[in-house]
């Protein structure tokens, strides 16, 4: 199903979003080195951090999750929320269907990955429901590092479709980073 010539055809471009979300997932634990080099040099979000630490509503951490949350306590908001993984979850990622909030989808695909539990048959049982192209994109990404070989057919799909739709932008290589993560995972390449 892949062949060198599809990939030929379908370059990774450099310096995506996709490409930075790519990396962020595949190294796991770069983002918690970057925010403590960060930490050491830049002094600031302390008193949010301790709030952050405090804090046990599932709601006012979502509502840290669409944007009011330093990024040097992404980490920590994180944490807080996978201490809640059963419960956050299921309702992130019913949220992540109708988000348009790049910051939420973001948080959410970064959770997702690291969560416990194997998410991967909700994503893709939901994947015809996201309405942004960013998070469908960000989706795609995430079914390369959690789904099985068997969903190489609908990332090829989820590719045409993003490249079809929105030839201006770099949605597409969600989905080609996805393929290409599955590719590397299942040793799947053909000539």
């Amino acid at each position: 199903m892949l062949t060198k010539k599809f990939f030929k055809d379908n370059p990774v471009k450099e310096n995506t979003a996709q490409q930075f979300a790519y990396s962020i997932l595949l190294y796991d634990g770069l983002e918690e080195l970057a925010v403590e080099f960060s930490k050491t040099r830049i002094k600031r979000g302390e008193e949010e951090a301790e709030a952050i630490k405090n804090e046990s509503s599932p709601e006012a951490l979502l509502k840290r999750m669409r944007g009011k949350c330093d990024p040097l306590n992404y980490v920590l908001l994180h944490m807080k929320i996978l201490e809640q993984e059963e419960t956050l979850l299921p309702v992130i990622i019913e949220k992540l269907k109708t988000s348009g909030n790049d910051v939420f989808i973001e948080h959410s695909i970064k959770l997702i990955k690291k969560a416990k539990t194997n998410y991967c048959e909700k994503l893709v049982e939901m994947i015809d429901e996201i309405r942004s192209p960013y998070a469908l994109s960000l989706v795609c990404i995430l079914i390369g590092f959690l789904g099985s070989e068997s969903d190489i057919e609908l990332l090829l799909r989820k590719h045409a479709e993003l490249k079809s739709l929105y030839p201006d932008s770099d949605y597409e290589q969600g989905a080609l980073l996805g393929i290409i993560e599955l590719r590397e995972r299942f040793n799947l390449l053909q000539r």
